[in-house]
């Protein structure tokens, strides 16, 4: 029951803050040049932010069911720290740990290997929002209903416990960089008209942009607009889960036939369609057949 503008709140400001501790990691690994440190810490104050998200439901009980809260709550703010941490420490960690493993895994075998690690938690994600939208189905009133979150979080901070033990146990080889991997911000700026890879930053930064100025507002729009139930909107989630993981393969195959340019061009005028959708319609299995259209585009 949170107020409209936190959704907002809540998709900014963590998109901001963690794309910037980026600019830190790449000077912490220039300094200290061990990467699994890098690694684990983030990911084990990763772990910890599971914790209060896990208490919230129990501790933040609005005054009426149904209406929203007008002012940042103490429950709120709390639930905006704790996500905002977690990128942030997400972001520290994933360009070391991309360069770790690059490292790790023969060149020969990193097309299938990374392959193989974008389908896997893709199909894992699948399942767990059908078993998370079957338990909330199934919760008749708020307090099982938080018993389910509850567990949800409780159950993501063992999984993060988890995967802090296997890190642990990966070969950290030495780090080397070179000279040509630092250049300022300007530098890279000037470049944009000779350099695919600016032309290419900048595309995405539009593309995204678009996408976020109405992207964090779904989930109150079916809540709040639409009146759909818990396992409605779980349903939209997952139905576009379900998409990418058939269309992956499909999209990576039509890439290779014609190219990777092709593939975004055509996706990224594609996604432009796709809120169409959503102003032509509020019944729920056209907008269903809409999320799981766009997360094809997306996909590709």
């Amino acid at each position: 029951n949170a107020p409209t503008y936190f959704y907002g709140l809540l998709a900014g400001i963590p998109s901001l803050l963690g794309p910037l501790a980026q600019v830190v990691a790449a000077n912490l690994l220039d300094k200290y040049q061990r990467r699994l440190p890098l690694v684990l810490i983030p990911i084990a104050v990763q772990a910890l932010c599971f914790l209060p998200l896990g208490l919230l439901p129990f501790l933040a009980q609005p005054a009426e069911e149904g209406t929203a809260a007008h002012g940042l709550t103490p429950g709120l703010a709390v639930f905006l720290a704790a996500i905002t941490i977690y990128y942030i420490t997400a972001h520290l960690a994933t360009p070391t740990w991309s360069s770790l493993i690059s490292d790790l895994v023969p060149e020969a075998q990193r097309g299938n290997f990374f392959a193989r690690l974008a389908r896997a938690p893709t199909l894992v994600a699948l399942v767990v929002q059908l078993a998370v939208g079957a338990a909330l189905y199934g919760a008749g009133h708020r307090d099982a209903a938080s018993l389910v979150f509850g567990a949800c979080f409780v159950l993501a901070f063992l999984s993060r416990v988890v995967s802090v033990l296997i890190v642990r146990k990966m070969e950290d080889p030495p780090y080397y960089s070179g000279p040509d991997a630092v250049f300022t911000f300007w530098q890279f700026s000037r470049r944009a008209r000779e350099s695919n890879f600016v032309k290419f930053v900048i595309f995405t930064t539009v593309l995204y942009f678009g996408a976020y100025l109405a992207g964090p507002y779904f989930l109150p729009y079916w809540i709040d607009d639409l009146k759909f139930a818990p396992w409605q909107w779980v349903a939209l989630s997952a139905g576009g889960t379900f998409t990418s993981i058939v269309t992956m393969l499909a999209w990576g195959r039509f890439s290779d036939r014609f190219g990777n340019k092709r593939t975004m061009k055509y996706c990224a005028f594609l996604i432009s369609l796709v809120p169409f959708g959503w102003l032509l319609t509020t019944n729920f299995y056209l907008l269903l057949l809409t999320q799981m259209l766009g997360t094809i585009f997306w996909t590709g």
